[in-house]
């Protein structure tokens, strides 16, 4: 269970962020009348969505070149 989540956890920090954002503003604009409440914890946290998408990439980087490796050995071992 746990390798089929982990590829879908940054859509899901990106979606939880993303209402996060919409609430605050909401909220925001409901008790001070500016727009642009949520939009600021928005910008902080996109990062973190970059980083785990780039964790996910180096992980399957690294199979894929363990499998090549595998390969290799098989080819040659014939």
């Amino acid at each position: 269970m746990r390798k089929k989540l982990i590829p879908w956890i940054p859509a899901i920090f990106c979606a939880c962020l993303c209402l996060i954002t919409l609430i605050a503003g909401i909220v925001g604009e409901w008790l001070t009348g500016t727009s642009d409440t949520g939009m600021i914890a928005f910008l902080c946290f996109l990062p973190v969505c970059f980083i785990h998408v780039g964790g996910i990439l180096q992980d399957l980087r690294n199979e894929n070149q363990e499998l090549r490796s595998k390969i290799e050995k098989l080819l040659e071992s014939r």
